[in-house]
């Protein structure tokens, strides 16, 4: 999450952008993993 380009961003530069974790999300198949992104994201939103 840092370079050059990352602040421009406009989620970023609102601070809308949330730290996730990344196992879950680029190395994770199927349903299982489905399931964990969504509770994540769920519990950033509340």
């Amino acid at each position: 999450m840092a370079g050059p380009l990352w602040p421009r961003l406009t989620a970023v530069a609102e601070d809308r952008a949330y730290a996730v974790e990344d196992d879950v999300f680029y190395t994770g198949i199927g349903l299982r993993a489905a399931t964990l992104q969504l509770e994540q994201l769920r519990d950033l939103a509340l």
